[in-house]
């Protein structure tokens, strides 16, 4: 588990008392509470304990400024809320929801004792995490509405495998003369349209790990192992593809339980299978690294360390912290896309040009270096298989080659070869640009468990 509040400039530990924490966050004095146990800001002499949440919204004193829930911890912050109260469940528990008309919602898991609370300014929602005495930060109310983010990009990586299943494998020649214009199904695999692939099943086995856990990569890859023996976080119960290098990985994490050592570090283990899943996470550190200051340095070493979960070749992880600055840059929508893109690949080379192990294999991205000479490229100069190398550049020549993202992902799917996941790669990026509304709707309906995706979108 990453600890958060080490990592955040801001959102420090200021004292430890027998049954509170008191916290600093945007310079607001807020108390997070074990246990069952308040403190009013300004009566901290004061214990009080209640039975249940509803006994605690009853009689909890006004001037206990609360937000949040008592069964593992809650937060004290300066904001007395009108609170609507609502209890449903979610994963093999109950899940507490509180609305406040003037506030985001507020959230609270009992099962892993997350709570959001205002921290008064500008509605600003905290979300602290209670775990061996220790807080880990996760985010303001921007990260609360960065399920509208999660939900852009990962219904665009869906979609676009999902376009790309039919005709995984098949040569760019045949897809000329037979092109995908819709989705489709009954091809390569027999499954019926709407169907997904290893590239969605393993990045949303990631952001769900992302729900319950942060970044916990023994939780993500228990959720690799769930996908692969037992069909979770599939479109209908059953794995159908599985690359090489991940399909190692795994065996190797079941053999020995350790996620420092299960990837491939070796040249010839540079696929795509850790790109297509480094969304989620990509997302969840920009949210972070907005809110917390969390340098890039520390972003990128959680985005290789992720890769290196199954791919741990240097490549294969400058790949990856590529596609976070990307993800970051596209975030924006303040700019035309290739600009954009630009500015996130310059960040990118200033970054690893810093090392010498990593400038050196700079020169395998060098076709990515300007994104005016790549978008005017050929396409018979454009490799689609599932080397990263040529999966990023495809990528990348996709977007800059189209104004939407109905055409983007179309156009990489219709480069053949590893249709699925060049499209999915692509379809996250232009899901985050474009947003959710621009995906074809027609396409969202045919997407198989897509209610289920959404939810779990919107639960992050």
């Amino acid at each position: 588990m990453v600890s958060f509040a080490l990592l955040c400039d801001w959102a420090k530990i200021v004292e430890r008392m027998p049954y509170f924490y008191k916290i600093d966050i945007n310079k607001r004095t807020c108390i997070v509470v074990h246990a069952g146990y308040i403190e009013s800001l300004d009566h901290v002499d004061t214990e009080e304990s209640y039975e249940s949440i509803e006994d605690f919204y009853l009689h909890a004193r006004d001037d206990a400024y609360m937000c949040g829930g008592i069964e593992h911890g809650m937060i004290i912050a300066g904001h007395t809320p009108t609170i609507k109260y609502e209890e449903f469940p979610y994963n093999n528990g109950s899940v507490y929801r509180m609305y406040d008309e003037s506030l985001d919602c507020i959230f609270y898991d009992i099962d892993c004792g997350c709570v959001m609370g205002s921290v008064q300014e500008n509605a600003k929602l905290a979300c602290i995490r209670l775990e061996d005495e220790k807080i880990y930060y996760v985010g303001t109310s921007d990260y609360v509405k960065s399920k509208k983010l999660y939900l852009d990009g990962m219904m665009g990586l869906v979609t676009g495998d999902a376009l790309g299943v039919p005709v995984e494998f098949t040569s760019r020649e045949k897809m000329q003369e037979h092109p995908v214009v819709d989705m489709t199904g009954y091809g390569t695999y027999p499954v019926p349209p709407g169907s997904w692939s290893d590239d969605s099943s393993m990045a949303l086995a990631s952001l769900s790990a992302l729900h319950s856990d942060g970044i916990n990569l023994k939780k993500i890859m228990d959720n690799f192992v769930d996908w692969e023996e037992n069909g979770k976080f599939t479109p209908a119960g059953e794995m159908f593809d599985e690359g090489v290098t991940c399909s190692f990985a795994i065996y190797n994490y079941k053999q020995f339980e350790n996620v420092a050592t299960c990837g491939q570090d070796r040249e010839n283990s540079n696929g795509n299978g850790s790109l297509m899943r480094i969304l989620p996470v990509c997302i969840y550190l920009k949210y972070l690294q907005d809110e917390c200051g969390l340098k890039d340095e520390t972003c990128l070493e959680i985005v290789h360390k992720m890769s290196a979960l199954t791919h741990a070749h240097l490549r294969s992880k400058m790949s990856c912290g590529i596609y976070f600055y990307c993800v970051r840059e596209l975030a924006k929508r303040n700019k035309p896309l290739e600009e954009l893109l630009q500015n996130a690949v310059d960040l990118s080379f200033s970054f690893y040009e810093q090392n010498n192990d990593s400038k050196k294999e700079l020169e395998h991205f060098s076709r990515i270096r300007n994104m005016e000479e790549l978008s005017k490229i050929p396409i018979e100069q454009i490799n689609s298989g599932g080397y990263v190398i040529e999966s990023i550049e495809a990528v990348l020549w996709c977007l800059l080659n189209t104004s939407d993202f109905k055409d983007c992902v179309l156009k990489a799917v219709n480069l053949g070869d590893d249709t699925d996941t060049t499209a999915a790669i692509a379809g996250g990026l232009a899901g985050i640009y474009y947003g959710y509304k621009n995906i074809p709707e027609h396409w969202l309906e045919t997407i198989i468990r897509r209610e289920w995706i959404e939810d779990l979108c919107r639960m992050i």
